[in-house]
């Protein structure tokens, strides 16, 4: 799955969520924004991610000089 999708799989479900330590008013605001279609940074949604300890990188990020 994408970043995104796993990002928004971790906002709609409250016992992931619960794993990042935040609270439950900061997820309500990231399911607020997500449903106008604005989304944090690929950073911020990586840290989250991260934080609950539920998700793992498949796949490593990978550059290429143009």
């Amino acid at each position: 799955m994408t970043t995104q999708e796993a990002f928004r799989q971790l906002v709609n479900n409250p016992y992931l969520w619960k794993k990042t330590s935040l609270t439950s008013a900061s997820r309500r605001s990231y399911k607020h924004r997500l449903d106008k279609d604005e989304w944090p940074s690929l950073d911020k949604m990586e840290k989250l991610l991260e934080s609950a300890g539920s998700f793992t990188v498949v796949q490593e990020k990978k550059w290429a000089l143009k």
